[in-house]
């Protein structure tokens, strides 16, 4: 098996030019730079702006949308909502912890469906 170094990155923080070209040219990777996604969270150098949480609300109202329409008894949405929705928040609060306002606009959309 052999490794694809087009595929990994090296993220450097407060490391000089030469520890950084020596590190490159042992492991073969590319230099990432930030912003960037890692397994779906994101990767910043600051505080999480409010354009990436946008992402994970445009993601949750899409899935609404699509369900919105259908006849689902109460025991039904709140199915969706535990598995499907909360899944979705899951990985990305485990990483990141979640300002307040975007917590209570996710109850908001999760309690408007049901």
């Amino acid at each position: 098996m052999e490794i694809n170094e087009d595929t990994y990155q090296v993220y450097f923080f407060n490391t000089s030019q030469i520890t950084k070209r020596n590190i490159l040219r042992i492991v073969r990777f590319k230099e990432g730079t930030l912003p960037n996604k890692y397994l779906g969270a994101p990767l910043v150098e600051s505080k999480v702006k409010q354009i990436l949480w946008k992402d994970l609300l445009d993601k949750m109202k899409m899935k609404l949308e699509n369900w919105t329409y259908m006849t689902l008894k109460l025991p039904s949405r709140l199915t969706l909502v535990k598995l499907v929705l909360q899944a979705i928040t899951l990985h990305l609060f485990s990483v990141i912890a979640a300002p307040k306002y975007i917590l209570k606009e996710i109850r908001a959309l999760q309690r408007k469906f049901l």
